[in-house]
């Protein structure tokens, strides 16, 4: 329960950090990196807030819940890999 609690809070914490810094366009890429360095600091903590999101979900998934989670996966890279 207690792992249910804390991914419900990185669930909440992952879509404030994605209403204040995502879905962003940039009129070119200097002011993309512009952007990026000034905020550095919370674009990181959200890629570590997804990373322990997907890890959660991993780990509360069942065995046959994750071979078929790499099977659709699996199935996804070679329906739209460039070969």
């Amino acid at each position: 329960m207690k792992e249910m609690d804390n991914l419900e809070k990185l669930i909440n914490e992952r879509n404030d950090l994605l209403k204040k810094y995502g879905n962003k366009s940039f009129r070119n890429e200097e002011e993309a990196k512009a952007y990026i360095n000034a905020n550095k600091n919370e674009l990181k903590r959200l890629k570590e807030v997804q990373q322990e999101i997907k890890d959660i979900e991993w780990d509360s998934m069942s065995p046959q819940e994750k071979k078929e989670y790499l099977e659709y996966e699996k199935m996804l890279k070679e329906k739209y890999s460039d070969d």
